[in-house]
């Protein structure tokens, strides 16, 4: 069965999938999960994270863009909420002041880092409440 296949299935019999960090959690009807789709389920697990997780990221930058700021609870950092901002113009709330921020660029400098460099880079900015720089913007710097 196709992962397509699968997700209308399940949709069908009113099954919820819901990542938790690099888990896939099943929420469904008593006796709705046979171990046909038991099996079916495990051979997609990683396609659905990755779907799952592609779908959170959307619907985050889509948030940014209408409310410049979405404050998320990353499973990577151990649960800790931090901010994404559109950019560093963004007047956060007061409710948020506290929190690690990452604008639009930063995250795309993470995203070429590597999902494990985050920790580290996150431990950097949280003690120094620093900004990551792009590498065209440290070039830029040393040319000056």
């Amino acid at each position: 069965m196709s992962m397509q296949a699968l997700l209308r299935e399940l949709d069908e019999r009113g099954v919820i999938l819901k990542r938790v960090g690099n888990r896939l959690t099943v929420d469904a009807p008593k006796g709705t999960i046979t171990d046909s789709l038991r099996r079916e389920l495990a051979a997609c697990k990683s396609n659905i994270i990755a779907m799952l997780r592609r779908e959170n990221a959307e619907r985050a930058a889509k948030l940014i863009q209408e409310r410049e700021y979405v404050p998320i609870r990353s499973g990577t950092l151990g649960g800790e909420i931090v901010l994404f901002i559109r950019d560093e113009s963004v007047e956060i709330p007061e409710r948020w002041r506290d929190a690690v921020t990452y604008t639009l660029d930063e995250l795309a400098e993470i995203r070429q880092a590597g999902r494990d460099a985050l920790p580290s880079i996150h431990d950097v900015k949280h003690v120094f409440r620093g900004r990551i720089q792009t590498a065209a913007a440290t070039y830029e710097q040393q040319e000056v």
